[in-house]
């Protein structure tokens, strides 16, 4: 890409004007007569072309950032979210077991409760019967008490 170019004057053409130079020069006994009078090359810049290869550089350039911020956006965010995942799967797999224990749990107090339930209504039955022996012991008592006295 070349951007600007040389104006310059051809080979030819610069020994022409030093052989000329040289020679008023000797003329007019000034051995630098001309030299400041020289033309330096100029240079033309093409500003669309400068534009257009300025453009193709910056257009590069944000491609290759755009594929290095996502290559390490992407491992990074990838990372994180493969440790925050692992993370979380672990807390539902413990909490996965701490509801199975607690339904386990449970199911084993249902059990005793129920067990528990069934010996209170068996105490329930005994305690009536036992109350009605008593009182019927008692009024056995009353009676014999009561026939010794007579």
């Amino acid at each position: 890409m070349k951007s600007f170019r040389a104006q310059e004057a051809t080979d030819e053409q610069s020994t022409r004007l030093g052989v000329v130079r040289e020679t008023f020069s000797r003329w007019l006994n000034q051995p630098d007569w001309g030299r400041g009078n020289e033309k330096s090359p100029t240079e033309t810049v093409d500003y669309s072309v400068l534009q257009r290869a300025l453009s193709a550089e910056v257009d590069l350039y944000c491609q290759q950032m755009a594929k290095v911020l996502a290559e390490q956006v992407d491992e990074s965010v990838t990372a994180g979210m493969n440790t925050f995942f692992a993370e979380f799967a672990s807390c539902l797999t413990e909490l996965q077991t701490r509801l199975r224990e607690s339904l386990a749990l449970r199911q084993q107090n249902e059990s005793v409760v129920r067990l528990m339930q069934q010996q209170l209504q068996q105490t329930v039955m005994t305690h009536g019967w036992i109350y009605t022996d008593a009182q019927l012991l008692r009024d056995d008592i009353q009676t014999l008490f009561t026939a010794e006295r007579y």
